[in-house]
This record gives C-alpha cells, sequence and structure tokens, in this order.
C-alpha cells in the first residue's frame, strides 16, 4: 500500500478519484461503481480470481527455471534476458496475487492473530534483507537505525514482518534514485513504534487518509512517479492498516511536501493502550 499515511485516524471517508498514471487502479474503481458493488466485494471477487491464478503462475515459474538452468538445451546470454524479464513479471503478479489473497483473508470475519512479544532490532534486519535487493536495484540507499537497548513489538511475527516490508518496499517505490529510506524501533512510555522514514517526494494532506484504501495509489507526475506508475494495484499500505489494527495498534504518516514521509506503526507496549486499561 502506499504509505499509510494517516495519523493515528480511522481511514477513508472521502472517495479519491486517480489521474492518468493509474489506469489500472481508475478501471478497478469505475468497474466497481459500475456494477453497484464497494471496493470490499470487488477485493472478494478479485480473490475468488486470484485463487486461480496462482497454480498456472508457479507451472510458469518452474518452466521458465527449467529453462534458464539449461535443463532443456543450451542458452544464449539474449535467451536468458528474456527469460528473467519473464520471471520477474511472473514474480510481481505472484506478488500481486498473493496481496489480494491476504487482504481478502484480513476483511474475513473474527479473523485474528496470536500476539506475543518480538524483538524489533530482529524485524528491523530481517526487513531490510527482504527488501536490500530492491532498494539497490533502484539505486535508494536502505539503512536500519538499530535501537540502542533491547526493544520488544507486541504482535505477531509474520504479520509484523509483512507490516514493515510493505512499508519499506512501498517507501523504496517511491523514493527517487540517490535517495535514502531507513527502518528503526522506538520505545515510548506506553508504546513502541516501528519507523520507515524516506527523501520522497512526500504526500499532501489531501491525499493522506486515501492511500491506505484499497486500490489507491496517488498520481506522481514526477521522474520517480513516472517510474513507480503501473507497479501494484496499490494493496501494500491497505494489508499493513489491516494488520496492525488486528493486532492492537494503528499506522499513520507525517509528511512533507518535497522534503519525505515517516510511516509510523505503533503498538501498545504491553499490548493495550492506556485508556484501554482505563475502561
Amino acid at each position: 500500500m502506499r504509505q499509510k499515511h494517516h495519523a493515528g485516524q480511522p481511514v477513508l471517508a472521502a472517495p479519491f478519484t486517480p489521474k492518468s498514471e493509474d489506469r489500472r487502479t481508475a478501471r478497478t474503481t469505475r468497474t466497481a461503481r459500475a456494477a453497484n458493488i464497494t471496493p470490499r466485494q470487488a477485493l472478494a471477487r478479485l480473490s475468488e480470481a486470484s485463487h486461480d491464478l496462482r497454480d498456472p503462475l508457479q507451472v510458469i515459474a518452474s518452466y521458465t527455471a527449467l529453462i534458464a538452468d539449461g535443463l532443456c538445451g543450451p542458452v544464449t546470454s539474449e535467451q536468458r534476458i528474456y527469460l528473467n524479464r519473464v520471471r520477474g513479471q511472473v514474480d510481481h503478479l505472484a506478488a500481486v496475487v498473493g496481496s489480494i489473497l491476504v487482504l481478502a483473508r484480513l476483511t474475513e470475519p473474527g479473523h485474528a492473530l496470536e500476539l506475543s512479544n518480538v524483538p524489533a532490532r530482529e524485524l528491523l534486519a530481517e526487513v531490510h534483507d527482504l527488501v536490500e535487493p530492491f532498494a539497490a536495484a533502484a539505486g535508494v540507499s536502505l539503512v536500519v537505525d538499530s535501537p540502542q537497548t533491547p526493544i520488544v513489538v507486541h504482535g505477531e511475527r509474520t504479520a509484523l514482518l509483512r507490516v514493515l516490508a510493505n512499508l519499506a518496499g512501498n517507501a523504496v517505490k517511491f523514493t527517487p534514485r540517490g535517495g535514502r529510506v531507513s527502518l528503526s524501533a522506538v520505545a515510548l512510555a506506553d508504546a513502541v513504534e516501528l519507523r520507515v522514514a524516506d527523501t520522497g517526494p512526500g504526500i499532501s494532506p489531501a491525499h493522506l487518509d486515501a492511500i491506505f484504501d484499497p486500490f489507491v495509489q496517488v498520481a506522481d507526475t514526477s521522474a520517480v512517479g513516472r517510474r513507480s506508475a503501473g507497479m501494484g494495484l496499490g494493496l501494500g499500505l491497505s494489508i499493513a492498516r489491516d494488520l496492525t489494527l488486528l493486532m492492537g495498534g494503528e499506522l499513520f504518516v507525517r509528511s512533507t511536501v518535497g522534503v519525505g514521509s515517516v510511516f509510523v506503526a505503533r503498538f501498545p507496549a504491553n499490548g493495550r493502550f492506556p485508556t484501554e486499561k482505563a475502561a
């Protein structure tokens, strides 16, 4: 999801209309409106189709790998380039399918996660290793500001990793070449914050809520915006938000146009915020 830029407030009140760079998102929105269904209902239908796509994608990926490894005969350097492009597109589509299925599961009634205390330093290091190849290819510096003292986050490990990875990947995608994305964890008096800061173009106040909705991507006519146009369906931030809420936390963003953004996933230090304790 493009970054969770909400400052602790519940998401989306007003509809957002994407520009020409977001044609795929616009088509999804128009189709949903024409059929008189909500974005969540559209997501449910996409989820059904995504289940049917998984097996063919795995077959394509497997046979492409066999050919690239030379098991079907010699492969020229030019052929290898084309095969790598195919594999890259298959991986991208598989990631989109996975995001749709994850978001669909999150919207199921009664969905819950098993929470425990997870070391923040391990989360930051693992997400760095996961996103670093993407950052290197984009010419963006990805760094970890490790906490000086041990910090634990009360959440579900896999869900926490996905939240951080989605935020970091989104930050890299919208940060220009030569820019910087940093991952950090901060312990407050009653909460722990996982932060992803970038030196990207920033987000205008008018779009801070909308970016957390499914299938929404804020149009950007800058060079980095053109580079990122058409990448993904705008589900990353929505998934990060929903996972954070399921773990009892909140996801918001502080952003300055022309300077950058800081996405913050805040979790109660002991599994509950003070207002809940007093209730």
